[in-house]
């Protein structure tokens, strides 16, 4: 399995970021699933969702598209520094 993204500092300014991931299986998981390929830009908005642009897929044989906006959610819990560490 390989992965590859561009920078982590372009994210951190909420600015794009090229990701790539990839992996070869022998056995395959499941007919026809022995390679994966997934490439695009990542950003992350200023609201705390995500956007995945220019998405490609390429799942076996088959090329998919992918363009996808993940909306930020309420999170059951919360990190808080405090003198004597995080909470």
């Amino acid at each position: 399995m390989t992965h590859a993204i561009s920078s982590v500092r372009p994210l951190l300014e909420r600015q794009p970021a090229d990701l790539s991931l990839s992996f070869e299986a022998d056995p395959a998981p499941a007919p026809g699933l022995s390679a994966f390929e997934a490439t695009g830009q990542v950003a992350l908005n200023t609201n705390g969702s995500y956007q995945i642009r220019g998405g490609k897929l390429l799942v076996g044989d088959e090329a998919l598209g992918l363009d996808s906006l993940f909306p930020a959610i309420a999170r059951g819990f919360s990190l808080t520094s405090t003198p004597t560490g995080w909470t």
